[in-house]
């Protein structure tokens, strides 16, 4: 044989063997990146339950979540119209007060009034029982001055009628008849 075919019988032989080193690689490569593909599709599968499963929980956590939500949201129009209805009734009850105030402030005045008149009235009164006290001390004066003078009335009656008498007498001596 010639150089030329030796040398190519050796090319042909390494590269037999460069091609078989190179077919064992890729067989090595499909056969790890076979198991490596079964593990991503296994992993594959599991995220995909696992996401899936995430997803139901997901859903069930929103729909608690909706509920909550709904409830809250009823309860906190509950309390707003609890509130509402309380500012109302707080509102008529300040308004009551404070109308209960100017009708007391009102009955105080008139109780003001009230008493100054009876005070007034006390102090006529007492006034007018002290005039009648005086005018009864001026009767009873009177009545006293009147009995002297009836008294003396009747004692200057007496004395007038005796001299009278005494008169006729001695104008009765005196007169012939």
């Amino acid at each position: 044989m010639s150089t030329a075919g030796k040398v190519l019988v050796v090319f042909i032989m390494l590269a037999s063997i460069v091609c078989m080193m190179l077919a064992s690689a890729v067989v090595q490569i499909n056969f790890a990146g076979n198991r490596q593909l079964d593990q991503i599709a296994k992993d594959l599968a599991k995220t995909q339950e696992d996401l899936e499963a995430t997803r139901l929980e997901t859903i069930q956590v929103r729909d608690k979540t909706i509920l909550v939500q709904e409830k809250i949201d009823r309860d906190l129009t509950a309390l707003r119209a609890q509130q509402a209805d309380l500012v109302r009734s707080r509102s008529q009850i300040v308004d009551m007060l404070e109308r209960l105030k100017y009708d007391l402030d009102a009955e105080n005045r008139k109780i003001e009034l009230a008493r100054a008149a009876l005070q007034t009235r006390n102090n006529e009164f007492d006034a007018d029982e002290k005039a009648l006290d005086d005018l009864r001390k001026q009767v009873q004066g009177l009545k006293t001055s009147t009995a002297q003078q009836t008294e003396r009335l009747q004692s200057l009656r007496g004395d007038f009628q005796k001299n009278h008498r005494g008169s006729r007498e001695m104008l009765g001596k005196a007169r012939p008849e």
